[in-house]
């Protein structure tokens, strides 16, 4: 595919799990955990030349951990490119929701590394296009939710709802080596205690992750 081309994941049914277990307050715990299981696999390769630079940012799903994505770049790609991973966090009423992404981004040859004062600008900007680089595509990698229904470590029963749609170990892959090859933090929103979750909350449902198998620090606790 082209430069100038999107490409969209398959469709895959969610599966659920369901589990009921005690807390170490003997309040009961109802977890549902939604996931996705891929079968098939992809192998996609965008092929970029550099009149096609700045025309288009390139949309491209690989939430399925099973493809694999290649950018071909022609001879004649000047500069630097880089490949930026990009975490966004909103939080809400006893809910966090982590979107995962990465971009691909061309800077001048004397360019070896972006700041995350640049990252932050390129993404923002409209074009996919500021003094410091252009955008060549936004891959999307999928997300995570985390809603708590109840209040752990009270001793009531309560549900937690988990969904775990993330690409964590996406293969990309370039005919030209990446210059840099960065984890970026964009618009992280804390969550006050009027707005979300304090800190013993946080532990409580760590532990609760750990106690169903679960790591936390996967979910930011």
């Amino acid at each position: 595919a082209g430069l100038n081309s999107d490409i969209e994941g398959e469709d895959v049914p969610r599966t659920r799990t369901i589990t009921n277990e005690d807390d170490e307050t003997g309040a009961n715990v109802r977890t549902l955990y939604w996931t996705k299981e891929y079968g098939n696999s992809t192998d996609i390769t965008m092929e970029v030349a550099q009149d096609q630079i700045g025309a288009h940012v390139a949309q491209i799903d690989l939430t399925n951990p099973n493809d694999e994505l290649t950018f071909d770049f022609a001879s004649d790609v000047t500069g630097n490119l880089h490949l930026v991973y990009v975490e966004n966090e909103e939080g809400g009423e006893g809910e966090t929701v982590t979107v995962k992404r990465a971009f691909v981004i061309q800077t001048p040859a004397d360019v070896s590394n972006l700041s995350s004062g640049e990252i932050a600008g390129l993404i923002a900007s409209e074009s996919g296009q500021t003094q410091d680089g252009s955008v060549l595509a936004e891959i999307y990698l999928g997300e995570d939710s985390l809603f708590i229904n109840g209040e752990p470590g009270s001793g009531e029963p309560y549900e937690v709802r988990i969904s775990n749609f993330v690409n964590d170990e996406p293969t990309i892959t370039s005919s030209v080596g990446w210059s840099s090859i960065t984890e970026h933090d964009d618009a992280v929103i804390d969550q006050s205690a009027d707005n979300g979750m304090g800190g013993s909350e946080e532990d409580d449902i760590a532990e609760l992750f750990e106690d169903i198998g679960l790591n936390p620090g996967f979910f930011g606790f």
